[in-house]
């Protein structure tokens, strides 16, 4: 099989505009879910998921427009560390570099 070598005169893919969700290039159910830690649906509350609002004032719940990870070992839950496991945080979380742990944290811009 030979494949097409680039030439110079062909653009190079656009990158994503950083607002669409989800933020990341991690593959999502596309399903709108409830989480308490921005990786996995909650399963104990059911009407958590009809809406953001019915999410968040659960308390301590994040609204997920993107869904849950189609594989649940592909990316870090919020406060785990994300260094050395070779793995990004979950959709809508930046590694903070600040804490010598660096924990998955919300991003200020998902």
């Amino acid at each position: 099989y030979n494949q097409p070598q680039p030439t110079p005169t062909v653009p190079g893919p656009t990158m994503p505009n950083p607002t669409i969700l989800p933020p990341t290039d991690i593959p999502t159910t596309g399903v709108p879910c409830c989480s308490i830690n921005l990786k996995d649906c909650m399963n104990w509350c059911s009407v958590c998921h009809d809406s953001q609002s019915a999410c968040e004032s659960e308390g301590n719940t994040f609204w997920m427009p993107w869904g849950e990870p189609l594989d649940p070992d592909s990316c870090i839950a919020i406060t785990y560390s994300c260094v050395g496991h070779g793995k990004p945080c979950c959709p809508g979380m930046i590694c903070n570099p600040d804490t010598s742990s660096a924990p998955c944290i919300v991003s200020p811009t998902a």
